[in-house]
């Protein structure tokens, strides 16, 4: 260190400062609660990107807590790394309610680390940690197979009329018709939950008397501009439904309630699913409906689009 201090010279008490934080151990240092650290780092994040992703990092914040909640920076190293992949892995029925409990698959566990990572190189910026955790590997990434719906699996989904069962309220029929509806949007829009969430009427622009959905998209904040006419029609006819105010209903009761909906049409044939975990192949029959959920919609759009011939490159704008 003293030939080091030599060679750079550190002059101003900014650079001093500086190279203190690169080479002191992390133990010798006076610092924040790591912590309290990295829930500034979130709140800044959050300013600048969208829910989705603020959402995701504050989950992760909280999985490292839970994990380990006395947690130390000199503790951050690639065996940390390895640790906290098996518990991700494993079932964890010590936490709190409310919080994922259940083994994760491989691909999900993949993507985690990755930006587990981000947070991690935050640290490593700050000159609090090692960067011996960027030698840590996360299990081999293999994505479980998508189940997606057919145009016409679609059409029956969000179309056929649904009937009150006997232990349903009136009032959860019509939540279940507004989820129709909003699936449907979802599809001809081929758009994510998070923007059908903050669809304002004030979107709606029109453009040589022909309406546009005119919008930020929440995940990356970039203009996007969306016909309603044509092919996308039913889109449109779903905002005149609702005179321009789709009703809201939150992620998980919409996935709940498309499930029911899709049980009550019939797409009950068993699908068989096969993912990954620790590596090893797993494979799961369950009927198509237990698959439906919300971002089916997107994909489902851009598949049937790809088939009838539109251009990739169209697709992804």
């Amino acid at each position: 260190l003293q030939t080091q201090w030599v060679n750079n010279k550190p002059d101003t008490d900014d650079q001093i400062h500086s190279w203190l934080k690169r080479h002191l151990k992390p133990d010798q240092q006076e610092k924040e609660n790591i912590f309290t650290v990295l829930w500034k780092w979130h709140e800044a994040f959050s300013k600048s990107n969208g829910k989705r992703n603020s959402d995701y990092f504050r989950t992760l914040i909280y999985d490292i807590q839970d994990f380990a909640p006395e947690l130390t920076y000199s503790q951050i190293d690639r065996d940390w790394m390895a640790k906290l992949q098996d518990w991700y892995l494993s079932e964890k029925p010590e936490r709190p309610q409310g919080r994922n409990t259940k083994p994760q698959r491989d691909y999900t566990v993949w993507r985690k680390f990755v930006s587990i990572k981000m947070l991690l190189n935050h640290l490593l910026e700050e000159g609090l940690i090692s960067d011996d955790y960027k030698k840590f590997k996360a299990v081999r990434a293999r994505p479980a197979e998508k189940i997606i719906l057919s145009y016409e699996q679609i059409i029956q989904l969000c179309t056929t009329p649904i009937q009150l069962e006997e232990t349903e309220s009136q009032e959860e029929l019509i939540q279940q018709q507004h989820a129709q509806r909003i699936k449907l949007f979802l599809f001809f829009t081929s758009q994510r939950y998070s923007d059908y969430a903050k669809l304002k009427k004030k979107e709606l622009v029109y453009i040589n008397e022909k309406p546009y959905w005119k919008f930020h998209i929440q995940k990356t904040d970039k203009p996007h501009l969306i016909p309603l006419f044509g092919f996308y029609a039913p889109a449109y006819q779903v905002l005149q439904y609702y005179d321009f105010e789709l009703p809201k209903m939150s992620n998980v009761m919409l996935n709940r309630r498309l499930k029911i909906v899709g049980r009550k049409v019939g797409l009950t044939e068993e699908v068989t699913n096969t993912y990954y975990r620790q590596n090893k192949r797993y494979t799961e029959k369950k009927p198509l409906y237990m698959h439906i959920k919300t971002h089916q919609g997107r994909q489902a759009c851009s598949t049937y689009l790809a088939q009838q011939g539109v251009p990739i490159a169209h697709i992804k704008e």
